[in-house]
Parts: C-alpha cells; structure tokens; sequence
C-alpha cells in the first residue's frame, strides 16, 4: 500500500471558481487573500500548485473538503474527498490513487488520523482485490479480511503489512458517505479530458511522423543483427526542470521501433533506477547485436568526466556530482561488456547549467570520450558548448535526428552528418553536433528496398504485434527472445500470407497496464494492426484484450497467468494460449495428492495474483483428498521466509506450496535450501518456467514439483525446433517461447485457409481449427477464448541425472486439458454458459 503521508501546511493561494456543494452552508471565503479565512467554504490554490476546496477555519483547512494533487510529484493525480483538522487528513474520507504509478486506480475508503489512513478502512486495487480491517500509519494492521475480484476469500491478523496468521474475524461495519456522486463525475471527467489530451498527442506524433517519412523511397530493415535501445528522457528536474526532454525520448523511441530495434522507454528516472536500467540493459546484449543508449535531458562535466543527472538532483556543491549522478563510463562499461558488434550512445544533453552559481566550479559543456572498437558516441553539440532544448516540442537535435533515421539508404555516419548539417543551419551555427567513432563497417537503420520491387501499400500487408516485459522481471521467460520465436514463425511461413508481406512490431510494456494498452490502441489506429500477441504480465494483457475487443482484432495472450481473461472478462476476440493459473496450481496440487502427498502448506505472495494461486491450488488438494493445513503470506520482493518457513514446518505437512512467481520464487527456494526446510517438506512450485529453474541451478531445485505446458525435451519435433531456437537465442526456448511460435503459426494458417485477415472471421476459424503441432496435441480454442491442451507434471532433476545441457525435468504424469482448466460448470464467461 502506497503511503498517504502528506502534511498540508498553509500556502499562499489564488482563488479557484467553487467546484465541490457546501455541506454546511458556509459563507464563501473572501476573494482577497490576504483576509483571515474564518468559518467558510472556499478554494485555494497552494503555492507549489494542489488545490483545495472546502471549510476553513482559523486559515486551516478544518471540516469538509477536497484535496487535489495538481503539482509535479509522485502524488500527481490523486484526490482526496473527506475531513480535515488542522490541515491534514483527520476522520473518514476516501483516497483515491490517479496518479500514474504502480497504485493507478486503487482507493481507500476509511478512517483518518494525522494525515494517514489509521482506523477501519477498506482499501480496493485496480484489479478488484479488497482488504477490509484495521489500518495503522498506513499499513495493513489488526483484524483484517482480504477478497478477491471472484469472491475467493482470506481473513486473518496483519502486523505492519504483513500477514501473520489466519484467524477469524470480527470487524464493525463501515459506511463513507462523503465521496458523492458529483466527486465521482468529476473524477470521470478528468479522466476523459486525459485520454482526450493523450489521443491528440499521438495524433500529432502519426501527422510529424508522415511528415518525416521521404514518400519517394520505401525503406526496411534488412540487416539480420538483433537491435536494443535504452531511450530515456529526464525532464522534471527539481531546480532546472526542462521542456522537451521526455517528447525528444518519445520522437526517437517511434523512429527506432520503425528501424527494427526492440526499444525499452523510461521518462525521470531517479539516480537508483538509471542504474538499475541501464545495467539490465547491459545484461541484454550479446555477440552479434546492435546496441544504442539515448539520453535526454541535463549532463555535466566535472573535472574531465561527463556525467548524466537523474531528475533527484539536489546538488548544492559540484563536487557532490560522482555520488549523485551517472558517469557515462558506467553506460559504456555495461555496453562494452557484452562484446557485442556495434555500440551507439547519444546523447542529447547539457542544455543548460542546472547548477546557478555553482556553474565556476564546472568545465562549459561536455567533454570527448574515447571510444572502444565498434563504438559510436554522438554529441548534440561540440566540446565545451551548451545544446538548444527548442522552442518547439522537440530540441532541434532529436528532432532532425529522427527525420535522418527515418529516411533510410544513409550509413551511420551519413545519417549523423546530415543532422549536424541541418542543425547548424537552423540553429544559425549556434550549435554544432559532433561525434566520435571507432566503428569499421556500415550500419543503416533502414536500408533501401529493391526499387523492381513494389513496396507495399495499405491493405498489402499482413501485421502482427508483440507487447510484452522487453526488459524487467519477466524477460528472460519471454522477452526478447519471444520476439525471436515469432520471427521464426514468420520466416518458416515465407514472409508472405496470400501474397501479403508479414510485418512484424515489437514493444516493450515495462510491465504497465496503460503503457501496453496505449501501444496496441496506436497500433490498431496508426499502423493498421491485425494481430496482437500478448506476452507476460496479466494486467497488461487485460487491458490490451479491451483494446482488441474494442477494434475487433484478435488478441492472442501467451504469458499472463490470469483466468480472468477467459473467465470474468472474456471477450469473442481473446484467445488464451499456452497456460493459466488454475491450470498450474490444480494440475500441480492434484497429481501430487494422486501420488501421496496429501497435506499441504502454502507460502503465498499477498497481492491478488498469489491468492488467486493458492485458491485454485487449494481447490486441487480438497477435490483430490487432501488437506490444507495451513498458509502464510508474504510481501511482494521479500528477503527473510525464516518466519515463514517455521510456520511451515510446525504444520507438519508434507508439501509447501510456492503461490508465488518470478525473483520471490527464485528467493523462497534458496531460502529454503539454506533453512533445511527443503530435506522437511517437499517445494511444489506453482508458477514456475524453466529458465527460473536455470537460475537457481540443480543443485538447489532438484526434486521440486511443478507443472509446465510444454517441455523442449519431450519428443523428437520438439527437440528438433528447440534446437533451432537455441542456436539463435543461446538458451532453451520455455513455454512461452514454444506458444509465441505456434500461436503466430496458427494464425496465419487460418488467414490463408480464409483468404483475408477480417478480424471477426479469422477468430471464428481459430475456433474451430484444432491445433496440432510441436506445442500441443489436438489443442482446442473452446467458445470462452481458453486453448485447452495437456499439461504435464514434472520433477526437476539431480545433478546426477542431468545428462546435457538444459536437461532438467523428468516428467511424472500427464494431465490432461479438460482437467486442468475451468470447467463450463465454473465458468463465469457469458460466450461459454
């Protein structure tokens, strides 16, 4: 739960026109400012840019009232609706999170005390997860029931947001009455003037775009070379905020996702998380693979280092610069690293001294950096000067910069001269690019196409679209080498379908529902889009699945976990591919009780997808004949399970369930090695790939249960395509990698059996075709959207039964699909009842 800690003090404010009813009948506050506000009703606008509306009282805000979060902040958004007492939250009120951050459309509904939710409250998250019971200073604290978004139901003591044990419940009702019908219209309002602002801005990126594109020549990517980018744009600096950053990092994001390249975006990032990205982007590139770093924003030299800053500066002395910023050597070291073909950093920066007087300390400018062999290192402008950030929407570097990538036929160098060319003509010489290279071939971002060869037009092409975790949690199980396997699809049909070029698009959702939604949106509407596959992340691939529903496109999703997909909010265009969380938790649970191991204990993560895993894995151990003896929960990213595995151990049950995913499961399995509890109970693992597998090592995951839909290993056509996937991508394709294949397959089979690519009819084909390749035996897509294959159980292998690389399971049962998946009895889909 995101902390509500906001001390209001008094500000000095301007008045705004009456928005909210006055509850009390209050006279207005006076329209000067300067006059005590004393026993009325009014607004003010704070001096740093929040809004209140309501009672004051002794020049506080004191009684009803309504606080808006206007200014930049991580608050930025959120509104809250409810009382007062000495300018700060006290009493009932409810606190709605709008902001766009990891909290986006939870609420709070509840009791007040200093500023922070303390009392009885309700607090809902977007997906429909409740927790109803005792809060304190923000926290989960007391008594406390927790429900998810289909009833399924826990209740129990927390401590300081941690779940300590089940117990029954006894809490009083509560009601909030101040949040009104006028508050939520208003809320609604501002969220439609919102998407309104946002649709606007991208149609003014499509018109800039077709403005750029040279309509003499058609380009394409023809070099073979994978190609990553890391585009960040830092704007909202505290002391010297800039304009154009984040729109320059969005202008060379388009250019380079139309070039080929895998993009990962990130606006004002902090000192922590510029390392944090470009370390994991470092960690991406291999052999053979382009590499380009851009940076937007302020950059400073400082004693004959160049150093990047994160929006959390807060410099008072320059020589405070290497603790707080980011040397560019740290970026070239991570690229260099890898060994890869071609590195590519510009950067975009120095666009004025952020630092006031502080500026004698400093050296004008930026200085020259050498570059290592097959590195190119391009400057907004010359040694020792300052770049322009434009008085228009873009910097006139980015914005000349994008038309050159986009016209295609240049070399790298021709694309960079051009740009010094023409900013030094529309900057009337003030400012002169420059650039530093080591490299020894050519390198294009968009070659020139055969001329003898029409180039295609709308309507001439077939377009698949893939969005998934490009560079976080969840890329090593999709990811990248997703894109990979989709790619190979295509290539194995031959590039064409009925005469039409396949296109493929790729993006990176960084693991936010609105980002993913917003891309497959400007897909549909800009790039003509016909199929959307969805990897990883079920909040994200929910909200892509209404996006398709609304342009009736089908939407196929492969890594999301959520039943919800085909269940509660299933759609006639969503196909779910390759596994859900029942499947894996009851096939798990229910064979595992079928071999013995009746009694079981869960660890569970506490937010709603670890309790929808150990429901369904619940369900699978009583409807088998087991017992659940027990369960404890822990918080997202935990680092101590001591607490939780002693709990584990006095249940004296057989098996400990794992209902978590990703890095907590990879840290409960070594904490249970290093706890024995592992040689006490046997680990099933309910959400598991193998890749996760991988990383632990033998050695620490032998013995381990868990369910998978498909294993490289099985049989001869699996090995034989595996092969060929890690030949390309270093490493054995999982699940997911094997679906994103056959789901592209499959689609385009039925828009060649058909003859078009008609959303609506391509869907009704993909329904009635069985699937029958390397990832599923007689595989059918039911009238829900679930594609019911077989699953199988496994247990991972001993060192000593390894016999080659990636040789990690052995298989102990097959479950077949019907069984693992919902049943029509349990269906809440209407497409299904």
């Amino acid at each position: 739960m995101r902390l509500l800690s906001i001390f209001l003090l008094m500000f000095s404010c301007v008045a705004y026109g009456q928005e909210l009813n006055n509850p009390n009948r209050l006279p207005l506050c006076p329209k000067d400012q300067n006059a005590r506000y004393h026993n009325c009703w009014g607004p003010y606008q704070t001096a740093r840019g929040d809004k209140y509306v309501g009672e004051f009282e002794n020049d506080k805000f004191q009684g009803q009232g309504t606080y808006y979060h206007l200014a930049d902040s991580e608050f930025k958004g959120d509104k809250y609706v409810g009382e007062f007492k000495n300018d700060k939250f006290q009493g009932q009120g409810t606190y709605y999170f709008l902001a766009d951050n990891e909290a986006k459309g939870d609420k709070y509904v509840g009791e007040f005390k200093d500023g922070k939710s303390n009392g009885l409250g309700t607090y809902t998250w977007s997906d429909g997860l409740k927790h109803f019971g005792e809060f304190r200073n923000d926290d989960f604290h007391g008594e406390g029931i927790r429900t998810t978004a289909d009833g399924k139901r826990a209740e129990g003591i927390w401590e300081n947001g941690k779940f300590i044990r089940e117990a029954k419940v006894n809490l009083p009702s509560f009601n909030n009455n101040l949040a009104n019908n006028t508050d939520r219209s208003d809320i609604e309002r501002d969220r439609q003037q919102l998407a309104e602002e946002r649709r606007r801005l991208e149609e003014e990126k499509r018109q800039q775009q077709a403005k750029n594109n040279n309509p003499s020549k058609q380009t394409t990517v023809t070099d073979s070379r994978r190609r990553f980018a890391l585009v960040i744009g830092n704007a909202k600096y505290k002391n010297s905020p800039l304009r154009n950053p984040t729109n320059d990092a969005d202008l060379i994001s388009n250019a380079l996702t139309s070039s080929g390249f895998i993009v990962s975006r990130y606006d004002n990032l902090t000192y922590a998380k510029m390392r944090e990205v470009v370390r994991t982007f470092g960690e991406k590139l291999n052999q053979g693979d382009v590499g380009l770093f851009y940076f937007s924003g302020h950059a400073v030299q400082y004693r004959g280092k160049n150093y990047l800053l994160p929006i959390n500066e807060d410099l008072k002395h320059a020589d405070e610069i290497p603790s707080t910023a980011m040397d560019i050597d740290f970026v070239l070291a991570k690229m260099e690293t890898a060994k890869n073909d071609l590195n590519i950093v510009i950067l975009d920066a120095c666009r004025n001294n952020p630092l006031g007087s502080e500026a004698r300390n400093l050296d004008r400018g930026l200085t020259t950096i050498s570059a290592a062999k097959g590195t190119f290192i391009a400057f907004a402008t010359s040694p020792g000067n300052v770049a322009l950030d434009g008085a228009g929407r873009n910097s006139p570097y980015s914005k000349n910069l994008a038309q050159a990538i986009l016209k295609g036929g240049l070399t790298l160098e021709q694309v960079f001269k051009e740009v010094r060319r023409n900013v030094i003509s529309e900057t009337n010489s003030q400012q002169v690019p420059w650039e530093n290279s080591s490299i020894l071939g050519d390198f294009y971002f968009r070659s020139e196409i055969d001329l003898n060869e029409p180039a295609p037009i709308a309507g001439d092409t077939v377009k698949i679209g893939f969005i998934t975790d490009m560079s976080g949690v969840y890329a090593d199980v999709d990811g990248p080498a997703g894109a990979e396997a989709i790619k190979m699809a295509i290539a194995d049909f031959g590039g064409k379908v009925n005469g039409k070029k396949i296109e493929f698009l790729s993006a990176d959702h960084q693991n936010k529902a609105d980002t993913a939604a917003s891309k497959a949106r400007e897909w549909f509407d800009q790039q003509g889009l016909d199929l959307l596959i969805g990897g990883t992340n079920s909040a994200a691939s929910l909200a892509m699945a209404k996006v398709a529903a609304e342009k009736k496109k089908p939407f196929i999703a492969i890594g999301a976990g959520t039943s919800r997909l085909t269940n509660e909010e299933c759609t006639p265009f969503t196909i779910h591919y390759a596994y859900d969380t029942p499947a894996l938790a009851r096939g798990t649970s229910g064979a595992l009780v079928q071999q013995g191991l009746k009694n079981w204990f869960f660890l569970t993560a506490d937010y709603v997808f670890g309790m929808a895993l150990k429901s369904d894995a619940s369900d699978g151990v009583s409807k088998s004949g087991g017992r659940v003896l027990g369960s404890v929960f822990h918080p997202l990213a935990a680092t101590d399970f001591s607490s939780f595995f002693l709990q584990a151990e006095k249940s004296k049950a057989q098996v400990l369930g794992l209902a978590n995913a990703g890095g907590d499961t990879v840290n409960a399995i070594k904490a249970a090695a290093e706890f024995g509890t592992n040689k006490k109970m046997k680990l099933a693992g309910l959400l598991m790939f193998i890749n996760d597998v991988h990383a632990l090592g033998l050695d620490l995951a032998q013995g381990m249960y868990l369910t998978e839909g498909w294993y490289w290993d099985t049989n001869e056509e699996s090995r034989a395509w595996s092969k060929r996937f890690m030949k390309k991508n270093k490493k054995a394709p999982s699940m997911l990698h094997a679906a994103d294949y056959s789901a592209t397959t499959f689609y385009l089979n039925a828009v060649e059996a058909l003859g078009n690519e008609d959303g609506t009819k391509v869907i009704e084909k993909l329904k009635s075709t069985p699937i029958n390749d390397f990832f599923a035996k007689n595989g059918v897509v039911r009238p829900d959207g679930r594609m019911v294959h077989d699953m199988i159980l496994m247990q991972v292998k001993s060192p000593a039964e390894s016999k080659y690389a990636w040789d990690y399971y052995k298989p102990i049962q097959v479950i077949p699909g019907e069984k693992a998946f919902i049943t029509k009895a349990e269906t809440k889909c209407a497409l299904w009842k």
